[in-house]
């Protein structure tokens, strides 16, 4: 069996823990992230994690897995970052000049259908304020293929929303992706164009 690091674990060979810098994040980050993400060995949250330990992580694909959350969160306080026919533009929302101070933000991780999966079930999500992201930067992850061409990694949307919307310093999150994504072992013709 592989030696495996007990800080960030990953494989003692592929260690991320030299890259691990803390991001103070404003606002609490809530992921709900898909059963079969979870297990993903290129997912994203993972490194969230990382750097940003507070980060509440939520496993599940039916509403069932979901509940407990759903009475716990402050509806006047909590916003979805996911794309909908109601979402905003967060960028034109940051620049907006009345806004409520958001204290809780919630991701949906997974695959574009996995991700729409958890959305549908879960309609307490749909009450609160969406967002998505207009003029978020071209994605640098390319370990990992994707159908859609605009598709971020969880971590790089989560960066620009922090960033968009408290004008926080998410740096350290993307030099932390791209240290994994430095280690990882496997050919370019496997990587997203």
């Amino acid at each position: 069996m592989r030696p495996y690091c007990s800080h960030c674990h990953y494989p003692a060979s592929t260690c991320l823990c030299k890259y691990i810098a803390p991001v103070s994040c404003p606002v609490s980050l809530i992921i709900l992230q898909h059963s079969n993400e979870a297990s993903h060995a290129k997912n994203t949250v993972r490194l969230l994690k990382l750097a940003i330990p507070e980060t509440r992580i939520i496993k599940g694909k039916t509403t069932e897995d979901f509940l407990g959350l759903s009475a716990e969160i402050m509806p006047n306080a909590c916003a979805v970052v996911y794309p909908t026919a109601n979402s905003v533009a967060l960028e034109n929302y940051a620049n907006s000049t009345v806004k409520p101070a958001f204290k809780q933000l919630i991701f949906i991780d997974g695959s574009w259908r996995q991700a729409y999966a958890i959305w549908k079930a879960n309609s307490w999500l749909h009450a609160l304020p969406q967002f998505h992201l207009n003029n978020a930067p071209k994605s640098d992850y390319e370990i990992r293929h994707v159908k859609m061409q605009n598709s971020l990694s969880t971590l790089e949307a989560v960066s620009h929303t922090v960033t968009t919307l408290f004008s926080a310093d998410t740096t350290p999150l993307i030099k932390l992706q791209a240290a994994f994504q430095q280690k990882w072992r496997s050919p370019l013709a496997h990587r997203r164009k």
